[in-house]
């Protein structure tokens, strides 16, 4: 197969057919602007059943679809706790004794329940083959403790996505919730590898002492998974639309290693036509390079001083000391 494009093929076009779709389940604050720097811009559909919030994205959000639909594993009714801090809201109750070892009265306040509300609930799935959304490439599920039931209500959606984000907790700051364990192991049994973890602490009170840097305990994180860029060439080998969305995943995470060896098994493989190959080219130009300094004597101590002296910035009561997910 020749690398060389026709030149008589369009390229604009043959990008717009490999447009990628985005689910965020828990839309609250918005989409991360790593979606927005994709050119195409994602289809996004964006799920919120908090009226607050819901109202905000509707005001903000650009072509995307916004759904109200609480989810969950069942068609059903389902309680949902609306908290003063509209971010916190969640299917489970806060574990006050819990957050009280932690947080100070201020940011205690925001996991109090002003309202408790039954909404109806569906099915990821459902709700995308009632909008006749017929393949995803990628999930996000942020809500607050519920994103177990909410990935076994999403068994065929996963099956077609590339990649997940998904908040997960280590310790249950809610009754009853999930913790990290079960979720792993549930993402894990559908295919999924974690390649990422943004972890966030929370440190104990002391009236008396500040604890400066000390990251604290793990309390809860953003797993990052992928589909394997081996499992992608081999199982969408002849979806070349396919192909080019799962790298436009690996992009939005800068992880230009996954880039490149789509890249050359596409060539090796013959999997691309030329001018979806030249697309992927341009998929590479556009991944930033990172600095790297050469190694130097002290180089290690410098970067332990610097990573102590970023934690300083933490939040009062809380430390969250990652700096967000992927290479991005």
């Amino acid at each position: 197969m020749s690398n060389h494009p026709d030149p008589l093929v369009p390229t604009q076009t043959l990008i717009k057919e490999s447009r990628l779709t985005f689910i965020d389940v828990g839309a609250s604050g918005g989409i991360h602007q790593r979606w927005n720097a994709i050119s195409p811009k994602p289809r996004a559909i964006l799920f919120e059943p908090d009226p607050r919030a819901r109202e905000k994205l509707i005001e903000e959000s650009d072509n995307s679809i916004i759904l109200s639909t609480a989810l969950s594993d069942h068609q059903g009714m389902m309680e949902f706790n609306l908290c003063h801090a509209q971010p916190l809201s969640s299917v489970y109750k806060p574990n006050l004794p819990l957050l009280k070892r932690f947080l100070e009265p201020q940011y205690q306040s925001g996991f109090e329940i002003v309202k408790s509300v039954s909404l109806p609930c569906d099915t990821l799935d459902h709700q995308l083959k009632e909008k006749e959304i017929t393949d995803v490439d990628f999930v996000k599920v942020d809500v607050e403790g519920h994103e177990l039931p909410i990935l076994r209500g999403a068994v065929q959606t996963l099956k077609q996505a590339i990649g997940l984000e998904i908040e997960v907790g280590f310790m249950r700051v809610r009754h009853d919730q999930p913790l990290f364990e079960e979720v792993h192991r549930e993402v894990s049994q559908a295919g999924f590898e974690l390649f990422d973890l943004e972890k966030s602490y929370f440190r104990r009170r002391s009236r008396n002492r500040s604890y400066g840097s000390d990251k604290g305990q793990m309390v809860f994180g953003n797993a990052l998974y992928f589909r394997s860029p081996d499992e992608v060439c081999d199982r969408y080998a002849t979806d070349e639309s396919k192909l080019l969305r799962a790298t436009m995943v690996y992009q939005a995470y800068g992880y230009r290693d996954l880039i490149d060896f789509m890249y050359q098994t596409a060539i090796s493989k013959a999997l691309l036509s030329p001018e979806n190959l030249m697309i992927l080219q341009q998929f590479i130009k556009r991944v930033p390079r990172r600095i790297v300094l050469p190694h130097f004597r002290g180089k290690g101590r410098i970067h332990r001083l610097l990573t102590r002296s970023a934690r300083l910035f933490g939040r009062e009561g809380m430390n969250f000391v990652d700096d967000g997910l992927g290479n991005s």
